[in-house]
């Protein structure tokens, strides 16, 4: 699986949406907590996204000294 849904799962997602936001059955209160759940989500999603992208960055710089120290040691052979 590569993490995408499908279309039968989008078509259940939104109609289960619908249903769930159906003016009879919630306020507009729940749907705005509710939607600020979501961004809260998506924010912490942001964060973890650039700790990510820290941790690569100084993985390659690692990699890149290490790579330095190993051919300078070579040398003084």
């Amino acid at each position: 699986m590569n993490g995408h849904p499908d279309l039968q799962d989008l078509e259940r997602r939104v109609t289960r949406l619908e249903a769930w936001t159906d003016a009879r059955l919630v306020t507009k209160d729940v749907f705005d907590i509710w939607a600020q759940n979501v961004i809260d989500r998506l924010d912490r999603g942001e964060n973890n996204d650039t700790w990510l992208m820290r941790f690569s960055v100084m993985a390659l710089v690692g990699v890149i000294f290490n790579i330095v120290a190993l051919g300078i040691t070579q040398m003084g052979r």
